[in-house]
């Protein structure tokens, strides 16, 4: 990935891991469902992108603009998860928040035998519109603070 990868003027930082978690959900044909509180808040507003190898050349640079468009993020298909947002906090969250709706789907899938209860789109769709509100609040605004005086406890070093 390029850190010029953007969706416009408001996506400034992006986020893409390779957790366990995350991959898993990357190598399965449904993605993510709405299974979970977490994962409302990403419904409809996560792409695919098949897999092309390393995605180390320009062409699927662009295809993965292209694909991200104006959304919130891509699974990378048998790859991870990438996510974008208008502050490092925020890009940073949606990651946090996929991660966790991917264990805790994955997690559901391998106690049931694969099957999963999912909300109906509908309700999928009101969960999210709730959590986002009119969107003056970002995802991120409230726990980023409090996550970097964590960090200045343990090592305030990583400010240089």
């Amino acid at each position: 990935m390029v850190p010029s990868m953007r969706r416009g003027p408001s996506s400034n930082a992006w986020w893409h891991l390779h957790t366990n978690w995350g991959v898993a959900l990357a190598m399965l044909p449904g993605g993510l469902q709405p299974t979970s509180q977490w994962a409302m808040r990403l419904h409809g507003r996560l792409g695919r992108h098949a897999y092309e190898g390393l995605a180390l050349g320009a062409d699927e640079q662009r295809r993965l603009v292209a694909n991200l468009g104006t959304l919130d993020g891509l699974i990378l298909e048998n790859h991870g998860p990438l996510t974008v947002g208008r502050t490092v906090a925020e890009a940073w969250m949606l990651m946090y928040l996929l991660d966790r709706a991917a264990q805790a789907q994955l997690a559901a899938m391998a106690a049931s035998g694969g099957r999963v209860q999912v909300v109906s789109d509908e309700l999928a769709a009101l969960t999210y519109r709730q959590w986002v509100g009119d969107g003056s609040e970002r995802d991120g605004d409230i726990e980023w603070p409090a996550l970097l005086r964590g960090l200045d406890r343990i090592d305030p070093s990583y400010r240089d």
